[in-house]
């Protein structure tokens, strides 16, 4: 191996330690916003609930109490099961398949975020290898997660397409575009640099459009191996 090729293993070799330290944060951060949160305020309505036990006269607020904190924890499990499907997509990719697998993923973005999707595959896609589903499954994710954090998006459109021997994949919301992003959020920050690293994996080449409030559109244009 001469010195320029351990340059760049070992070049990437780092890039790969901090995508999974930036997503471990990402991560970390999701678990705080919502399960803590959510834990917190379950305590809390815990405390209100013990305090109408010894209360004479109370069976409504009791029971009013009990409900608000069962819909609470409802919603909890939901966004953890939301956040093990984020974390270990492989499993839903077996069981699914790529196009199957990512209609349930936005089924459930929706659920947890408020913001529409809108999925339209427009080819049967035969099985591709794990590694090359995970990635578009992940691609996916990112820029998913890249809207719900920055856009203000209220709709999001997938579209999956085979267009002269390529598979094409297209993520579009219509948010505040990047434009309107403030000039900190450096592409790091956006979660496009683990989107270019993907792409080239898959030796695709990556688009980015954007307007002013006109949202911003994900193009992902690749080879299409036929197995």
């Amino acid at each position: 191996m001469t010195q320029a090729e351990v340059h760049n293993y070992s070049l990437s070799r780092i890039q790969v330690l901090q995508q999974q330290e930036e997503e471990r944060a990402r991560i970390a951060k999701d678990l705080e916003d919502s399960m803590a949160q959510l834990l917190a305020n379950a305590i809390f309505e815990l405390a209100a609930v013990k305090q109408l036990v010894g209360t004479e006269n109370n069976l409504v607020e009791l029971v009013t109490g009990i409900d608000a904190l069962q819909e609470e924890l409802e919603a909890g499990l939901a966004q953890l099961r939301f956040l093990i499907t984020e974390l270990e997509p492989a499993s839903t990719l077996s069981n699914f398949g790529l196009v199957a697998g990512l209609r349930r993923y936005l089924e459930k973005f929706t659920e947890q975020t408020g913001i529409k999707t809108n999925y339209y595959p427009q080819t049967l896609l035969e099985h591709l290898p794990d590694t090359v589903e995970l990635a578009i499954f992940r691609i996916v994710q990112e820029a998913l997660q890249n809207i719900r954090q920055h856009a203000k998006a209220t709709q999001v459109q997938v579209i999956i397409a085979e267009e002269n021997n390529c598979l094409k994949l297209s993520v579009m919301d219509n948010g505040i575009g990047l434009h309107h992003i403030p000039a900190d959020y450096n592409q790091r920050r956006l979660g496009l640099v683990g989107i270019k690293d993907l792409a080239e994996m898959l030796e695709g080449h990556l688009q980015l459009k954007s307007a002013p409030h006109k949202g911003t559109q994900l193009i992902l244009t690749m080879p299409y191996p036929h197995f």
